[in-house]
């Protein structure tokens, strides 16, 4: 039973909680451009980590000793949340679910610190998106931007670069108001609870806009580059936001 939309599986986190997920394989594994293809299917989450997904399996709030003014209930986005809180969020759900642990984690709550135990790419538990991954899931299919599953191209770009909420996806056909899709600068200044937009082709919310999402990859070398999770550099990749 999906927790909200459509998913291929959703894990049962107890209190009527639930994670859904969407397996992307086949010709979803070839980039668009044709500049890249992965060697592997993957699951990936349907919205982002929720505030009441955070506390239930967590334990804690992820904005523990931070402001809370930023949205607040059970289906806003959890933030404050560093990497190493989300990579240790991706081995917890790992161990209950009697998974590979992808990270090797030390201490508790916030102050946790986490690294990779293994490639992403070799590890079958759960894991944050390579940038490969969270770039496919985010074009779902297509070499838009922006998916309207509309126009030739099954989307377009931006009309502007600006914080306007008259924005529009050029897609050719309907030509989409963005907010229609995304939180973002022109229509929000705070975060916004997850699903509340209209998702993209694979059945993804707020791939673009609300809050930035972390990948496993490392800024520190050239992107894309097929078969390579960047594990070096001096901050992690964000995506979306």
């Amino acid at each position: 039973t999906c927790t909200l939309g459509d998913c291929d599986v959703s894990v049962d986190l107890g209190n009527g909680v639930g994670i859904d997920f969407v397996l992307i394989d086949g010709d979803d594994l070839i980039d668009p451009s044709n500049r890249y293809t992965l060697d592997n299917a993957f699951y990936m989450m349907t919205t982002e980590v929720t505030q009441e997904m955070f506390q239930e399996l967590m334990g804690y709030d992820s904005r523990d000793g931070q402001l809370t003014s930023y949205g607040d209930g059970d289906n806003y986005p959890a933030y404050y949340a560093s990497w190493h809180m989300a990579a240790h969020f991706a081995n917890t759900l790992s161990i209950l679910e009697g998974e590979q642990e992808c990270y090797s984690c030390s201490g508790s709550g916030t102050n946790v610190t986490c690294s990779e135990a293994m490639s992403p790419y070799d590890c079958s538990g759960y894991s944050l998106p390579t940038e490969h991954e969270w770039e496919i899931a985010a074009r779902s299919g297509t070499t838009s931007e922006f998916w309207t599953g509309e126009g030739s191209s099954l989307g377009g770009t931006y009309s502007s670069n600006d914080c306007d909420a008259n924005v529009m996806i050029q897609d050719g056909a309907s030509n989409s108001p963005l907010s229609d899709y995304a939180w973002f600068c022109g229509n929000s200044s705070s975060s916004h609870e997850v699903g509340t937009k209209l998702p993209n082709g694979f059945g993804l919310y707020d791939m673009h806009g609300n809050l930035y999402e972390w990948t496993s990859d490392w800024y520190g070398c050239s992107y894309p580059t097929p078969h390579i999770w960047c594990f070096e550099g001096s901050e992690r990749v964000k995506r979306g936001g």
